[in-house]
């Protein structure tokens, strides 16, 4: 019997430790998954600024130019004796002047589009983890039209959202993006607690190092609940 009911604990024992280690996996294919579909946004994102960006530039030198050299003709035909009383000539070259304006408002219409969804990216980062809750604020105007610029946002939200899970017991994690004369400010707080003092480990590290490459400059502190405070500025 004694044998019996220790097969048994250790029967229930394994089925327990694969019963974490499924949970676990499940929840780390979560992570991977949600770290996927923010990447595939911002790539989505790039590459619909990259194909705006062509077709401006290919109505500024195509269109624009050819309609162009249109009305250089005909202001050059309007001064024809023979033809400068007509009214077509008057109307052709109106409607050529009013085309190349239209034109003009759309270039600069694309060129002056959002930039990159760094909202949807960072919620969908957020989204799997049950803890901590993401409150993000975006200003108006906040414009990232640099990949590069957007994956380095996009990886120092997440190492403060992992941070946050793990380390801190934070129900709340806050990150908030503006505009500033300089440039950009990132700054990301959470609630918990921290254990001592602020130790810069390998991903503390490593938004220090991506911040250093683009130019940036980041401070540590703690919040007014004892948790991770982190701010970012970027030159504009």
């Amino acid at each position: 019997m004694t044998l019996i009911n220790i097969g048994f604990q250790a029967l229930a024992g394994l089925c327990v430790y694969y019963a974490r280690r499924a949970e676990d996996s499940r929840d780390q294919l979560a992570l991977v998954n949600a770290d996927l579909l923010a990447t595939r946004a911002l790539l989505a994102d790039s590459a619909r600024d990259a194909e705006r960006l062509r077709v401006a530039r290919e109505l500024h030198d195509v269109a624009g130019h050819k309609l162009t050299a249109m009305k250089l003709n005909l202001r050059a035909l309007a001064g024809d004796p023979v033809f400068a009383a007509r009214d077509e000539v008057r109307i052709a070259q109106q409607l050529s002047a009013e085309l190349l304006d239209d034109i003009r408002s759309v270039v600069q219409a694309l060129r002056d589009a959002r930039g990159l969804d760094l909202q949807t990216a960072i919620r969908a980062l957020a989204a799997p983890l049950p803890r901590p809750a993401l409150r993000l604020a975006i200003a108006d105007g906040v414009k990232v039209d640099d990949p590069a610029v957007a994956e380095s946002l996009l990886r120092i939200v997440q190492e403060c959202l992992t941070n946050a899970a793990r380390h801190a017991n934070a129900d709340t994690l806050t990150v908030s993006l503006k505009n500033e004369d300089a440039g950009m400010h990132l700054h990301i707080e959470d609630d918990g607690r921290l254990k001592g003092r602020i130790h810069e480990g390998n991903g503390l590290s490593g938004i220090r190092e991506r911040v250093a490459a683009l130019g940036g400059e980041m401070q540590l502190g703690s919040s007014a609940s004892g948790g991770l405070r982190l701010d970012v500025r970027l030159p504009a």
